[in-house]
């Protein structure tokens, strides 16, 4: 059995959820429906030289939890590369963990990128979007971003995934539906 959840959330102020969650204390009860929504998962995902993640703010949960699952279906890809965007070094949630996996793992890559100037940061500026055009991906990973090698699911921000999927369509990559199987999976966050 399961005895505790993690959950990676992000304080709205006059948001209708968030204030109430954050004002929780320590055993104070919280309801979860038995039933579980949504179909992000790699289950439909064919398997592929490279499995690309992309996500914006609180959008890389699903993420995390499909590199701690082995029966997520990750191994199912040759490699794994996150590319996470957030506002400032402070906002990264799971840095340390994901930077040690990249580290110890050559078949992961870490590529965080923030869009506001962050003391101390000497790594990717601006937009996940930045990072996408061919050869700037090749820099970055080593190797080519097509739809023959490439799975990419897209989490986060509903603006960034419309545009990533615009920039990914304009590379060849097509959304997937279940019946016209595709290489982009999509949440939108909100």
């Amino acid at each position: 059995g399961q005895d505790s959840m993690d959950f990676f959330i992000r304080r709205v102020d006059g948001g209708l959820l968030t204030p109430k969650l954050f004002a929780l204390e320590v055993g104070d009860a919280v309801h979860l429906d038995d039933r579980i929504a949504g179909h992000f998962t790699l289950e439909d995902a064919t398997p592929s030289d490279e499995l690309l993640l992309i996500g914006t703010g609180t959008g890389i949960a699903p993420y995390r939890s499909m590199l701690l699952h082995e029966n997520s279906g990750i191994a199912r890809f040759g490699r794994v590369v996150l590319m996470y965007s957030d506002r400032t070094l402070e906002d990264l949630g799971h840095r340390p963990e994901f930077e040690a996996r990249a580290a110890a793992d050559e078949g992961f890559i870490f590529l965080p990128t923030l869009t506001r100037q962050s003391e101390g940061w000497d790594g990717l500026k601006g937009r996940v979007q930045q990072h996408l055009d061919p050869a700037s991906y090749r820099e970055l990973t080593g190797r080519e971003l097509t739809p023959e090698r490439v799975q990419v699911f897209l989490c986060g921000n509903p603006a960034m995934v419309t545009s990533v999927l615009e920039i990914l369509e304009g590379h060849g990559f097509r959304k997937h539906r279940k019946r016209e199987p595709g290489q982009v999976h999509v949440e939108k966050y909100w």
